[in-house]
């Protein structure tokens, strides 16, 4: 595995880190595309709503997968609560930032009037090519593994003692 891609000086790029970046700006990006190019009047949310709305996914993604990590390991939290906002330590869980960033969505999409389901139909394709790609991230830091097995696509992941199911890249 390779969790850190580069380091120039105090400042290191993770691998998870670069793939999250590369995700969302691959999913936005193509949205915007797909948008501009073929989708111009059936979809509520054009160029400016749609840039707007990945914000807010974004961030509703970031505090949905803090808030249950923190929530899984509250026994460390409630003895160091100052650990809370210390994100660059990790702690984000997929399930958690899923959650947040459709709850976003759902709020994002009713606040500015579009309908919640056509708005959903827009993004939901390019929020599984982000997925895709920050799953992948998950592999190059070595999380996220599945159970131990012996099978041909089995991964040796640091610190394990036999092979694992590499579930993120299969779910990629």
């Amino acid at each position: 595995m390779h969790p850190i891609l580069l380091k120039l000086g105090p400042i290191t790029i993770t691998s998870y880190g670069a793939l999250l970046a590369l995700a969302f700006l691959s999913a936005v990006g193509l949205a915007r595309h797909v948008t501009r190019r073929s989708l111009t009047t059936s979809v509520p949310l054009q160029d400016a709503a749609l840039v707007d709305w990945a914000g807010w996914s974004v961030a509703g993604g970031l505090l949905g997968g803090r808030f249950l990590y923190i929530l899984l390991n509250w026994e460390l939290y409630a003895r160091q609560p100052l650990e809370m906002l210390a994100v660059w330590h990790g702690g984000l869980v997929w399930y958690g930032g899923f959650l947040g960033g459709l709850l976003a969505t759902g709020w994002y999409l009713k606040a500015h009037g579009y309908g919640v389901l056509r708005g959903l139909d827009q993004v939901i394709p390019f929020v599984a090519l982000g997925h895709a790609v920050g799953r992948v991230g998950c592999f190059l830091n070595g999380c996220c593994s599945g159970k131990p097995t012996w099978a041909w696509c089995g991964v040796w992941m640091p610190g394990s003692a036999q092979p694992v199911m590499p579930t993120q890249v299969l779910e990629s």
